[in-house]
């Protein structure tokens, strides 16, 4: 049965029962003190019932003295403001304060007004519902959680036992995932609960991998090809693939591996080794061919550039000879050194010399052969194009000033003033 009734806060306890606390939070903590500040302050406002709660606890009358079913915060918060008697609503009957205790425990989770919980008290609160028999779906609908995690949480909370109390439900639902796993669910149980996620990722990625390479073995025994550890004596390697490629390629090169095939599931690769050496493919001609210019091109650029320097380095003594490369590497040289002669207020003689015009080689970046190799072939290059201008304007007085370049030399510099144009 029960009543309304006005009862002495001297005379209620909170409830405890086969080792069992109805109010799972944790009253240590400056967010539940807090809270239970901010209810006093409410209590001490009602205007009907002043330092009572607008919400009656419920209570079970256990001989002279009432147990608290729902509203242990309230209680705290009452006998803050010093309140000395409240009404609430009392249960006679052990029957009815067990099924009021059940609803006790959803409304904990349940209703908006209360404290948002953390998720370590969220998930007692939940063990607290399932330790009662709280009905699945019950449980989910009060705590806003599948059904199907709550079952799963429900096994987990029974196999752990106490263990599970400070566990959240999320963590609890990943000890079920692996519950076949005694060495998995031992990691998951043991580690901090700062760690489990970390953990729990991976094993999951042990898992997959483990799966895939389980499939991948049974693949192999499907298309005829034993799984050995390592690669056999006398066999010759035929195939590799990732083993996230290999269950729907492993028929295939097993074909072209050759009957009596062999493979190797590795960390990462699956290895197929056949009785005979893979026959070397035809040569293509169109493609030595590409090769061979490829090579010519290549070693043209190189001596034409070794001409160049020599040709400058031939001149310096005498600018004269080459008057417009002679004033480019000076504008270069002086251009170098501004950094230092601007601030400082020296003034440097434009004529070429010696000394300058060396400098002025150095400052020019000659784009490398296989930049200008992707030019002559009708591609791209990322080049610098400061750099690259100035390279194209020195190899042009260069050529004025009587330079006369190779074929590979020219039809490279060619296309990189393309190039330039086009940029």
């Amino acid at each position: 049965m029960q009543t309304l009734e006005r009862v002495s806060i001297d005379d209620v306890y909170p409830y405890e029962a086969v080792g069992l606390k109805m109010n799972q939070r944790d009253f240590s903590k400056k967010e539940t003190q807090a809270y239970i500040d901010e209810l006093a302050k409410q209590f001490k406002a009602n205007r009907l019932n002043p330092g009572e709660p607008y919400a009656k606890p419920i209570l079970y009358r256990d001989g002279g003295i009432f147990q608290i079913i729902d509203g242990e915060c309230r209680y705290n918060a009452m006998k803050r403001c010093g309140t000395k008697s409240f009404w609430a609503e009392v249960y006679d009957d052990l029957a009815e304060a067990e099924t009021a205790r059940q609803e006790a425990a959803k409304a904990m989770v349940a209703t908006d007004s209360k404290l948002a919980l953390t998720p370590e008290e969220l998930s007692r609160s939940v063990q607290l519902m399932l330790e009662l028999d709280v009905p699945d779906e019950d449980v989910a609908a009060v705590s806003r959680i599948e059904p199907g995690k709550v079952k799963r949480a429900r096994r987990a909370a029974k196999a752990l036992d106490d263990a599970a109390y400070d566990m959240t439900i999320d963590r609890l639902i990943a000890i079920d995932e692996f519950s076949g796993d005694a060495d998995a669910v031992a990691q998951l149980s043991n580690c901090e609960q700062r760690e489990w996620q970390g953990v729990y990722a991976q094993l999951c990625r042990k898992r997959d991998h483990d799966e895939l390479v389980a499939a991948v073995v049974a693949e192999c025994e499907r298309c005829g090809v034993e799984v050995v550890e390592e690669q056999p004596e006398g066999m010759h390697h035929r195939a590799s693939k990732y083993l996230t490629d290999a269950l729907g390629a492993i028929e295939g090169l097993a074909a072209e591996a050759g009957e009596g095939c062999k493979a190797t599931v590795g960390g990462m690769w699956l290895e197929l080794f056949g009785a005979t050496a893979p026959e070397e493919p035809a040569p293509d001609p169109e493609e030595e061919a590409r090769k061979a210019a490829r090579e010519r091109f290549r070693e043209g650029w190189e001596a034409g550039c070794a001409a160049r320097a020599e040709w400058v380095a031939a001149r310096v003594a005498e600018p004269e000879r080459m008057p417009e490369t002679a004033t480019l590497l000076m504008d270069a040289a002086l251009e170098h050194v501004s950094g230092f002669t601007g601030p400082c207020g020296v003034e440097l003689p434009p004529e070429p010399s010696g000394i300058g015009l060396c400098l002025g080689w150095t400052c020019v970046k000659w784009t490398s052969e296989w930049a200008v190799a992707q030019l002559v072939d009708g591609g791209t290059c990322y080049q610098d194009a400061a750099n690259a201008t100035r390279a194209r304007d020195v190899y042009g007085a260069m050529v004025r000033d009587g330079y006369e370049p190779n074929e590979e030399e020219a039809r490279g510099m060619a296309a990189l003033a393309s190039w330039l144009e086009e940029e």
